[in-house]
């Protein structure tokens, strides 16, 4: 095998970037998906979320009480501003109906028995049924009515000891022995937007990078074109920084501007992350040349990168709790860029830590990327030599039969 010298390499490595750059240029598909997708799905899905609290949600009031206290509380709920009490109805069964034709999200029950037994010191219940078609209903109904009552709690402890000659600041204290404040650390809005797009933002970086190499090499597969003269380590360095130096731009875009653009948690340092995205790109770069040799057609890759977001997002341990998965897909999660770069994006840039605070996901996406180059190396070897020997089968089946010669 002959060898090349420095010189001779970079040139082949300016080569083959300068031929990558072109091709994805002139793919009109791979545009859609590097430009247009990379930069235009984190201002639409921050739009969609934009108003990420639920508020002002319709709900139907059954008072069968029909008392001082019950009407208190209610009163309590409707100021809360997750609930909107449009309704009152006279039984469960019209709450029903409104609720079958979905014109509320929820219902809530005071039984007839509600003021009587408040007046005996006895134990007694509200019922809250929610709408579970969406979480966020659910959520806002509860939070809504929760709020109102540990508010109506203390003013029947505080009534009750005023009846006892307890008055004052005594009974204040006795009410609320200890105070607190409710803080949402690196999430104040306690919203859905601030809590899952940080982690979105990462993942249409992982895709769109990950389904636009896959259609370069699905395309260059299904077309049979000759294949490079370069060596497979030149092409391979050659066509990774092409997609480097353009995703350094769509994740610069992305990563840093997006949420400060929507005011998403940003107390991160840009150093920081200036230092985490070149690891996180050149993994998911590595790791989607190794998967695009193996893409044949053009539509396959679509297909197939398509499919997996969800799972990746899933697996990843974001938007489900670490521990609630089966630990043969919390390993496997491990193999893919994107989860280490979802939790170290989220540490960096929505909880304030530095990368010597992050050593596992800053160390495995620097090991992702030296396995995967070597992975890529490889896949793009096998598909040299797949493609060498269905050309030569071709070859040997069109040459004339000697007997018909």
């Amino acid at each position: 095998m002959k060898k090349h010298s420095l010189r001779q390499n970079m040139a082949e490595i300016r080569q083959v970037f300068m031929k990558e750059i072109r091709g994805v240029f002139n793919d009109n598909g791979v545009i859609l998906i590097f430009i247009v997708a990379g930069l235009l799905y984190p201002i639409l899905y921050n739009l969609i979320y934009y108003d990420e609290n639920v508020c002002e949600l319709p709900v139907a009031v059954v008072d069968d009480a029909r008392c001082d206290a019950s009407c208190r509380f209610i009163h309590k709920i409707d100021a809360t501003p997750e609930i909107d009490l449009r309704y009152e109805c006279a039984n469960m069964e019209e709450a029903k109906t409104l609720m079958r034709h979905r014109k509320i999200n929820g219902i809530i029950y005071f039984p007839r028995d509600y003021g009587t037994k408040l007046a005996k010191l006895e134990q007694t219940k509200v019922m809250v049924f929610c709408d579970m078609s969406s979480f966020l209903y659910y959520r806002s109904i509860l939070l809504g009515s929760n709020h109102a009552m540990l508010d109506e709690l203390k003013h029947i402890e505080l009534v009750r000891y005023n009846a006892t000659g307890i008055e004052g600041e005594a009974a204040q204290q006795l009410v609320t022995p200890v105070r607190y404040d409710e803080i949402n650390m690196f999430c104040p809005t306690g919203g859905y937007s601030s809590f899952l797009i940080p982690a979105i933002l990462v993942m249409i970086v992982h895709q769109t990078l990950l389904l636009g190499v896959s259609v370069r090499y699905g395309t260059e597969n299904e077309e049979r074109k000759k294949r490079m003269e370069e060596g497979v380590f030149n092409t391979t360095v050659g066509r990774a920084l092409a997609y480097f130096i353009i995703y350094a731009i769509v994740a610069a875009f992305d990563l840093v501007a997006v949420p400060r653009m929507f005011n998403l948690p940003h107390i991160g340092n840009p150093w920081e992350l200036c230092q985490f995205i070149p690891p996180f790109l050149l993994a998911t770069i590595f790791f989607s040349m190794t998967i695009g040799a193996f893409i044949r057609k053009r539509e396959t890759g679509i297909l197939t990168m398509i499919s997996l977001s969800l799972i990746f997002l899933f697996i990843s341990g974001v938007a489900w709790p670490t521990p609630n998965i089966p630990i043969v897909w919390r390993y496997l999660s491990y193999l893919i860029p994107s989860t280490h770069g979802m939790h170290g994006y989220i540490r960096i840039n929505s909880m304030g830590a530095s990368i010597r605070d992050i050593p596992f996901e800053y160390i495995s996406l620097w090991a992702q990327a030296i396995i995967y180059f070597i992975t890529a190396c490889l896949s793009l070897k096998y598909a040299n030599r797949r493609y060498n020997y269905a050309s030569i089968d071709k070859k040997v089946v069109s040459l004339p039969n000697p007997s018909e010669a």
